[in-house]
């Protein structure tokens, strides 16, 4: 029977600190990753605001009292069910992260604060 010496300690040691700092690396990799991503995410949906904001008066005239949803700064598919429409985008886009859904009044409307 082999008893474990200090070398086999010093082995399993450092292997445990080889792993645990592959396992940080992969994980702080993983983080600017998804902050990238979100990054993008929200720099997506605010050109998507900024291009609604400036054509809502045109758009009032093909989807007054409807919800849209706007894509790239494309409408892809609107709907007076914002239900429907979120189903019917799910089935065509999968992940909706990026698809902004709006409801397009027929009236304008003031916010009095």
């Amino acid at each position: 029977m082999r008893c474990r010496g200090e070398g086999d300690l010093f082995w399993d040691i450092s292997n445990r600190l080889g792993h645990l700092v592959v396992e940080w690396s992969d994980m702080a990799v993983q983080t600017q990753i998804n902050e990238k991503e979100m990054a993008e995410k929200i720099h997506e949906m605010n050109e998507n605001r900024l291009w609604l904001d400036k054509t809502l008066d045109a758009l009032r005239k093909d989807y007054s009292d409807k919800y849209i949803a706007v894509f790239r700064k494309k409408i892809v598919d609107a709907d007076p069910d914002m239900k429907k429409l979120i189903i019917r985008i799910k089935k065509e886009f999968g992940n909706i992260d990026t698809i902004m859904i709006e409801y397009i009044s027929g009236e304008d409307y003031f916010l009095i604060l």
